[in-house]
């Protein structure tokens, strides 16, 4: 207990002599002492043994004239810093969108540089957009009565564009190739219920391929439009000589369905026999038990 006592009173003691240490040193140096900053050892031993050198301390202690002349000559004059610059462009933000809502540059949700601004084979992406639909509409190939005119149009929009220009052709290819939009063409071809009917007829097998394409030119070329060759070779005939072949290729279809019936009814009169063959082996063995019990 005592021992705490002095150990508090001992350190109120060097708590007030460090404060009149302090209050006495900043005097000092109010009053002009200079307060060297703490030296190293390594440093103090070579502070020393420089101050010992007498060719160094003169040099030191040279008055450079020249030196003192371009220092009095240098003017400084301290002014407020300069205001930084700050920009004023919108950011994308839900705030921003809203306030240039009906602003064409801010179409697609954020702020367009100037033309001038973009570099070589950049473009933005409204002008991709533009590019991307040109190009579609030129290789459009439907036959509408306005077809020709919107490609013709369409091809003029993308040689005038600005982005065309801009970027290579290389690129824009690339861009068409990877980025080009995917359409999708549905054709419907309308028939009569007769033609639907013999077509589901043969789908069964209750029809003749003969009969259902015979008597017209189309329905020759569907029986030989898988052999390019042959179909060069009928393409390049008169109608005399296209109507010969169509009636030889009929005449063979026709001999080879005769043949091919001949030959099923053979197939069943073989069947025919053979359960007859096989009933009577069947009433033998049959008898032949019976005999035997």
């Amino acid at each position: 207990m005592i021992k705490r006592i002095f150990n508090a009173v001992g350190k109120r003691t060097k708590d007030a002599k460090f404060q009149q240490k302090a209050i006495k040193k900043q005097d000092k140096i109010e009053q002009g002492e200079k307060v060297l900053a703490p030296r190293y050892p390594t440093e103090e031993k070579r502070f020393q043994k420089a101050m010992s050198d007498e060719k160094l301390r003169e040099l030191v202690n040279k008055k450079e004239s020249t030196l003192v002349e371009n220092m009095n000559k240098i003017t400084i004059k301290s002014t407020d810093p300069v205001e930084r610059w700050t920009s004023t462009k919108d950011l994308p933000t839900r705030e921003s969108e809203w306030l240039h809502r009906n602003d064409p540059v801010w179409e697609y949700g954020f702020y367009e540089p100037e033309e001038k601004r973009i570099p070589k084979n950049k473009l933005m992406f409204r002008e991709a957009l533009e590019v991307l639909r040109a190009r579609q509409e030129i290789e459009d190939d439907s036959d509408g009565p306005n077809a020709a005119k919107m490609r013709e149009e369409a091809r003029k929009v993308y040689e005038e564009h600005k982005a065309v220009a801009r970027v290579d052709p290389e690129k824009l290819d690339e861009m068409w190739e990877y980025f080009r939009p995917f359409v999708r063409k549905d054709t419907q071809k309308v028939v009569s219920k007769h033609d639907l009917a013999r077509l589901q007829e043969y789908l069964h097998g209750m029809s003749d391929e003969q009969t259902m394409l015979q008597g017209t030119q189309e329905g020759f070329r569907k029986l030989i439009e898988r052999n390019k060759e042959a179909l060069k070779y009928y393409d390049g005939l008169d109608k005399n000589e296209q109507k010969q072949l169509e009636e030889a290729v009929t005449e063979q279809r026709r001999m080879e369905k005769e043949r091919l019936a001949e030959r099923l009814k053979g197939i069943e009169y073989m069947e025919e026999q053979s359960k007859k063959m096989v009933e009577e082996a069947k009433k033998k063995a049959g008898e032949a038990k019976k005999e035997n019990e």
